[in-house]
């Protein structure tokens, strides 16, 4: 059961994704849903320009309220057009400690999707396309991106400096 006080480690998964897309963090878990929401986006990877919504949303809410014990599952859909639907696990809880800090990420796999690429099925496209330079969709992609793009890379330490950057401020 976790208390106003404890620190809950979370896992997120990108649904419909494959190779899977997932981040391990940790939060307070008196954290409001607006809070989650502005953490998912940075561990994540998103740049928080879509509206977002909760499954069974309180007023109000917290992750306490929302997903209050171990094995709890709680929905997140992010640009509800492109339908980004997450699944947010709490997978472990405890009082703050030295090794338990709120606003750490411990572990992920998998690069976020662009913005605006169409949902799974047109990142899926987008992906195939950044992979093969004789795709005939390549050089638009790599334009549009801006550059290579990576479906396997995380890079946790860059993600995490994001983060403690909007934590405290």
């Amino acid at each position: 059961m976790l208390t106003a006080s404890h620190i809950a480690i979370l896992r997120i998964s990108l649904n419909n994704t494959q190779p899977e897309i997932w981040r391990v963090f940790t939060v307070p878990a008196k954290i409001d849903l607006t809070g989650l929401h502005h953490v998912v986006q940075l561990v994540m990877g998103w740049k928080n320009i879509h509206p977002y919504e909760w499954e069974d949303e309180e007023v109000g809410g917290t992750l306490r309220k929302s997903a209050s014990s171990l094995g709890d599952i709680i929905n997140y859909r992010y640009d509800p057009k492109g339908k980004w639907d997450h699944t947010i696990e709490v997978i472990a809880t405890g009082p703050p400690s030295e090794y338990l800090q709120p606003y750490r990420i411990i572990d992920g796999e998998g690069a976020c999707p662009p913005e605006d690429v169409g949902g799974a099925k047109g990142f899926e496209k987008f992906c195939d396309a950044m992979a093969d330079p004789r795709h005939a969709k390549h050089a638009e992609q790599r334009a549009s991106y801006g550059g290579t793009f990576f479906r396997d890379a995380y890079n946790r330490s860059a993600a995490q400096k994001k983060l403690n950057e909007e934590m405290t401020k």
